[in-house]
């Protein structure tokens, strides 16, 4: 029997996601939750993590808001005000067309920001709390940025790193998923399942352990009781007791009042403002997911 961790995303944004994600904390069924270390709302969230019975991973973000490290400020990650304003396509496209001179400078610029990013949750992880960390939007799985990651295991004692692959075939996903999200959903879930297959080589080279099981990418912004259970039956076959299943769920909705944040990422703003982000954090809070883990556990 695997364990299986439901968890949330963006945790330390702002204060209206931190509220969301803190009533799931406290109402609902929520192991572990990925703080953003250069969140508007980082302190807050790092307050309720020490209040509460919760583990943390580390959101690596090159996506939006400031760059921590120095040397981040004027490279190809950020605009000339420190600020990233990337994509994950436009971030693998750069890493891939980058000579090996080029890629060099880049994974100075990536292991700098890295470290800054997790050095700066570190001294508030509680004690025996193991290092985890993933990335906003899974820019961490771009190989040039997995092996960066890699190379800072041992330095900084990082100790898992989150893969998230669905290993489903095309019928196996068509028959979960409504046919209106198989789209671009399908094809990210494509893209990242190829990629897996490479950092689960790369990391097999370090001391950091990974998940053997996630659920998540296809039904970003829906996931609920049907497509959770659903897709953990399809996958549990061969788990062992020392494997781990990672379930994501967006659980953290902004306030109105917090929109001025994205005005320069117009999807950004739709994205954090969703009404989608309720329905997950009230798939978290249900007790039909609260029942369905109690099953799974006492198999």
């Amino acid at each position: 029997m695997a364990t299986i961790r439901i968890h949330a995303d963006d945790w330390g944004l702002t204060h209206g996601i931190n509220s969301s994600i803190l009533s799931c904390i406290q109402s609902g069924l929520l192991h572990s939750a990925s703080i953003i270390p250069n969140g508007y709302a980082f302190e807050e969230a790092i307050a309720d993590y020490h209040a509460h019975e919760i583990a943390i991973q580390i959101h690596l973000n090159f996506i939006e808001g400031y760059s921590l490290a120095s040397q981040t400020k004027d490279s190809f990650l950020c605009s000339p005000f420190a600020q990233f304003d990337n994509s994950f396509t436009s971030l693998y496209w750069q890493t891939l067309k980058a000579s090996s001179v080029e890629q060099n400078q880049m994974k100075k610029v990536i292991k700098a920001e890295m470290k800054a990013q997790i050095e700066k949750v570190k001294p508030f992880l509680k004690d025996n709390a193991r290092l985890n960390v993933d990335s906003h939007q899974h820019i961490h799985m771009i190989p040039l940025f997995f092996d960066t990651l890699c190379e800072l295991v041992e330095e900084l004692s990082i100790q898992y790193i989150r893969i998230p692959a669905e290993e489903l075939s095309f019928l196996q996903f068509f028959s979960i998923f409504p046919q209106s999200m198989i789209g671009t959903g399908w094809i990210k879930v494509a893209l990242l399942n190829y990629l897996s297959k490479y950092a689960h080589k790369r990391i097999r080279s370090t001391k950091a352990v990974s998940n053997r099981g996630f659920i998540g990418v296809m039904g970003t912004g829906k996931m609920n009781i049907d497509i959770i259970s659903r897709m953990y039956a399809w996958m549990q076959t061969d788990f062992n007791t020392d494997d781990e299943v990672e379930i994501l769920l967006h659980p953290g909705k902004a306030e109105p009042s917090e929109q001025a944040y994205w005005d320069a990422y117009p999807s950004l703003k739709k994205y954090y403002l969703s009404h989608d982000r309720d329905m997950e954090a009230a798939t978290i809070k249900s007790d039909s997911l609260s029942a369905w883990y109690k099953s799974i556990s006492m198999r």
